[in-house]
């Protein structure tokens, strides 16, 4: 997959692989990501880095529900490093990437595309506008109920994967 550096406009060739025990430790060292990501050592962790490189630009954790009347996976978190957010950010895609390939594994763990998260209230416009996500309820103070359907889901699998 394919991340754009914003300084020289060019594509750059990232993987998305497993986080290992190890980079717990570089990421807590690193300050760029804000999340506890040690809480989710026990779940399905990923890391997105450069192919030429093991600095990890973003991470994800996914849960499938594959059991028949939920068949969705649920985006528990999803973080993009500090040097790539925002108006001054250096590489661009991270997050698209990284929702693209939960939709990728919502396919093949069998929850028909179907992807779910919790937003929070400052950014469920950007799921929303940039990512085709919809609106499917509050929850207050945690934030918004969003899900990304089939259709959408295969949309963002060509978009960020090809």
């Amino acid at each position: 997959m394919k991340i754009i550096n914003l300084h020289t406009n060019e594509e750059v060739e990232a993987i998305i692989e497993p986080i290992q025990i190890q980079d717990y430790k570089a990421i807590k060292s690193s300050k760029e990501f804000e999340f506890n990501w040690k809480a989710y050592k026990d779940k399905e962790v990923y890391k997105l880095r450069l192919e030429e490189t093991s600095a990890i630009l973003g991470l994800i954790c996914i849960v499938p529900y594959p059991d028949k009347g939920y068949q969705f996976l649920h985006i528990e978190a999803v973080e993009v490093g500090k040097p790539n957010k925002g108006k001054k950010k250096k590489l661009d895609k991270i997050a698209g990437c990284l929702i693209a390939f939960a939709g990728r594994q919502s396919f093949i763990t069998g929850c028909t595309g179907v992807i779910m998260l919790v937003a929070k209230t400052e950014v469920a416009n950007l799921y929303h506008s940039k990512y085709g996500f919809q609106f499917i309820g509050s929850m207050g103070t945690l934030g918004e109920r969003m899900v990304s359907d089939y259709y959408n889901t295969n949309e963002l699998i060509k978009k960020y994967l090809g």
